[in-house]
């Protein structure tokens, strides 16, 4: 049996701890009974790699988040030239297709988990709202998970992901109890088939409305 899937977003680490804290992250989804899937590290697009994250997304129960930090800005001003201009120091920014695919995670309404290198800039989904946002330590060990309750978290985020999971089969079972054939019209009947089936269907009713024609003018002949 497969493995429910877990879209995981992570850019391409710069450093190695960045590269350990990925893979401890993804190796707490395998012991969790999940696959982690990542376009572009477990998964590859051919062509234009948001179709590939569509479809990544649509195949998963879940979303997991790693935010690392991408840009350093040591000096900076931020909305240079208007009254509400600041500096900025020391500022830490994360590659921006964590806000992308949280953002496509989120709408399609998978449970989602912030995980994000601590001193990373919080803004936008990375800032927690309807979801679970956890920063880690930095220098990264195994022991940061336990320092910040990250099993705790993790626990919540899959209780979240189970309810959502069995609401989903509610449904699907509701809709299928609906759709029971010996309580539906001929026309509703008709309107649940697929055009090959249609047609298959359609093709069948002629094929016996013939013979029944036949059969009929035989006997009508007979007498």
């Amino acid at each position: 049996m497969d493995k429910p899937k877990i879209f995981v977003s992570a850019g391409s680490p710069s450093t190695e701890a960045q590269e350990k804290f990925i893979e401890a992250i993804e190796q707490k989804l395998r012991d969790a009974g999940f696959e982690p899937q990542t376009v572009g590290r477990t998964r590859f697009a051919a062509e234009a790699p948001l179709k590939e994250i569509i479809q990544t997304i649509n195949e998963s129960v879940g979303a997991m988040i790693i935010a690392e930090e991408r840009v350093y800005i040591e000096s900076g001003t931020e909305r240079r030239g208007g009254k509400n201009e600041r500096a900025l120091k020391d500022v830490k920014l994360t590659t921006p297709w964590n806000q992308i695919e949280a953002g496509m995670a989120y709408c399609k309404g998978l449970p989602v988990f912030v995980v994000m290198e601590e001193g990373v800039r919080q803004e936008g989904l990375l800032e927690p709202y309807d979801w679970i946002v956890l920063p880690i330590p930095f220098p990264f060990t195994t022991d940061s998970f336990v320092n910040v309750s990250f099993n705790d978290m993790f626990d919540a985020w899959k209780k979240k992901i189970a309810e959502k999971q069995a609401q989903k089969q509610q449904t699907a079972a509701q809709a299928t109890a609906k759709a029971n054939p010996a309580d539906m019209t001929i026309g509703q009947i008709l309107s649940s088939l697929k055009p090959a089936q249609l047609w298959a269907t359609l093709g069948s009713m002629l094929v016996l409305l013939a013979g029944a024609f036949t059969l009929g003018s035989r006997l009508f002949m007979g007498h």
